[in-house]
């Protein structure tokens, strides 16, 4: 690196973390890369994170703490964006971990490449014990568009949390998805991506995702206001890729979307919103010969049921749900 090395803004978003903050936290400030400032936006936890975070602050002068009343995911990353001074923005869960040298190969590459934006690839630690690194990027050079295709069409992740970002491309957010708990994270992306000219991929893992008990996107079963939030942010990400595309440069890729979201919802043991959402994969499939090639065993199954009698598909669909509840409950108490 150059002897100005530009200033990197960490933004972490925190509600009730406080048993996870020390770890996280040291593996940000620990980095190699120096010149960084860590923001951590407290969006009103009711535990111990105020304490653990002030302590913090208090010892290491590149961590800011701001506290807000709580107002959600998307809201506490935009206050930390206002209050960023970095030329890169890197945005990180408060219950992960980031690993050695992370920040310094992705700077290294951005300046190298004059990138827009540089992604990682990622260990996620699952609840077993297992680590299983991912794969982000089909080529180490991209535009934006092409990755943005990608993504939709599940060879890329939403994930905001394994990118640094020119704090630029922020300015050209047309909706900031205020409010949402679900489905804020490819709003935001979604931008980012259609607003970046040239994407870079480091090869090495930068950061490990812990799944826990806890996590958000572990639980199967989701509050009605959180699975109101994601259908409306689904329905805000069509529209938006729809309205800026450049010919039919995503209708396959949105095609694959529309079936992956579809099995998220039976995921989160929501099958009255498939009815219509099945009647439409069968278009797709009949329009595009890659959504079905995209199709897994399990997933063609459930299809061929809806195809056979709609009736019987949602059917057979509620009676498994309704089982793995069940089974789930008596795990439990035991």
């Amino acid at each position: 690196m150059t002897e100005k090395e530009p200033l990197v803004s960490v933004i972490v978003p925190v509600y009730n973390s406080e048993r996870y903050l020390k770890e996280t936290f040291r593996s940000i400030l620990e980095q190699s890369y120096r010149n960084i400032e860590v923001i951590a936006v407290d969006d009103g936890s009711t535990d111990g994170s105020a304490v653990v975070l002030k302590n913090m602050a208090a010892a290491d002068p590149r961590l800011k703490v701001i506290s807000t009343p709580n107002q959600g995911p998307s809201l506490a990353r935009l206050t930390g964006v206002e209050a960023a001074a970095g030329e890169y923005v890197q945005f990180f869960d408060s219950d992960d971990l980031m690993l050695p040298g992370a920040i310094a190969r992705s700077v290294e590459k951005a300046v190298a490449t004059n990138a827009d934006m540089v992604v990682c690839t990622f260990v996620t630690r699952f609840l077993s014990g297992e680590d299983v690194q991912s794969q982000e990027m089909r080529l180490p050079l991209m535009s934006g568009r092409e990755y943005l295709a990608d993504v939709l069409a599940g060879k890329g992740y939403w994930s905001l949390w394994n990118m640094i970002v020119k704090r630029s491309l922020f300015s050209t957010l047309e909706y900031l998805a205020k409010g949402l708990l679900m489905g804020e994270d490819s709003v935001w992306k979604a931008q980012i991506l259609m607003a970046c000219k040239r994407l870079a991929r480091v090869e090495e893992p930068g950061m490990i995702y812990v799944e826990r008990d806890d996590s958000l996107t572990h639980f199967k079963l989701l509050p009605d206001k959180k699975f109101a939030d994601l259908i409306a942010s689904e329905k805000w990400l069509l529209d938006y890729v729809s309205r800026n595309a450049e010919g039919s440069e995503f209708d396959v890729p949105l095609a694959i979307w529309k079936k992956n979201i579809m099995f998220q919802h039976i995921h989160y043991h929501r099958p009255d919103v498939v009815e219509e959402e099945m009647r439409e994969l069968w278009r797709n499939i009949a329009r595009y010969p890659e959504v079905e090639q995209s199709m897994n065993r399990h997933e063609k199954k459930v299809a061929e049921f809806f195809k056979r009698s709609t009736k019987v598909g949602l059917w057979r669909l509620k009676f498994k749900l309704w089982r793995k509840r069940m089974k789930a409950r008596l795990r439990h108490r035991c």
